[in-house]
């Protein structure tokens, strides 16, 4: 929950950047890339959607070259790539965690079934 919270937050933050422009836009667009990677990583994205994470980590490092080199459009527009990337990289693991829990928890239903099928068949005969 903590995750999807951060994530809408971001989202809204990018949304209201986009109206935005200058250099501070660039800067804080590679700020909030970088929160979001390290959020997506934190939230499993390195096990579960690790080429979205490296998508990512590269927009990033394009966007500060390109900050660098005083293309403050392009930085921003690649960190707005890289924060997206690694929104979708940190869904993706979210996903794949649920999906995990989803199985656990089928698993368990089932030794349950089969524990009530020998409890209320206890001579063996099904």
């Amino acid at each position: 929950m903590k995750q999807i919270l951060v994530t809408w937050i971001v989202a809204s933050s990018a949304l209201a950047a986009g109206c935005a422009s200058g250099p501070d836009l660039a800067d804080t667009g590679i700020v909030r890339a970088e929160t979001t990677i390290d959020n997506a990583a934190q939230s499993g994205a390195q096990e579960h959607s690790l080429s979205e994470l490296d998508d990512a980590r590269e927009k990033l490092v394009a966007a500060k070259l390109a900050a660098e080199q005083g293309d403050e459009e392009q930085a921003a527009r690649l960190a707005e790539e890289a924060e997206l990337k690694a929104q979708v990289a940190m869904a993706q693991a979210q996903y794949a965690e649920a999906d995990t829990s989803l199985r656990e928890v089928q698993k368990g239903i089932d030794l349950l079934r089969r524990e009530l099928q020998v409890n209320d068949n206890p001579g063996g005969t099904q």
